[in-house]
């Protein structure tokens, strides 16, 4: 579940944000998918990339654009946005200290990998001059 829908109910262990994500990253081993460092599924022996195309939901509209023109596929529709937030409180009120130093240090690769701040919790777009891994198709070694 992710942590809006957990700020608008109560998981079934009747845990604050802060307790949840202490339970979630309790190791970098971590048996749910979700939660596991994203660099974890696109790196192989090496640190070498293990996908073809790469690209980040902050920039949805040109990635997936570039990703059916590199699979030769046109699409003529829009996707829709649909699932929107209208929560009002900001990312930042959810993260107590213990709760952002957590965060940081179970992530730090992808931080790195994806050049994503790490000390901000209000600049969410990745810099992609300070990424490792850049948008786009992915060279072959």
């Amino acid at each position: 579940m992710g942590f809006r829908a957990h700020r608008k109910r109560k998981v079934k262990h009747d845990l604050d944000f802060p307790q949840f994500v202490g339970k979630v990253l309790k190791s970098k081993n971590n048996k749910i998918a979700a939660f596991s460092p994203q660099s974890l599924h696109l790196t192989g022996p090496k640190d070498t990339i293990r996908v073809d195309f790469l690209g980040y939901f902050e920039h949805y509209d040109a990635h997936s654009k570039a990703f059916t023109d590199f699979l030769g596929m046109t699409v003529n529709q829009e996707i829709p946005v649909i699932n929107t937030n209208t929560y009002e409180r900001s990312i930042a009120d959810d993260y107590d200290a213990m709760t952002q130093r957590r965060v940081r240090e179970f992530y730090a690769e992808d931080f790195e990998n994806f050049g994503y701040n790490p000390d901000s919790l209000t600049d969410l777009m990745p810099d992609f001059a300070k990424s490792k891994f850049k948008p786009g198709l992915q060279p072959r070694s």
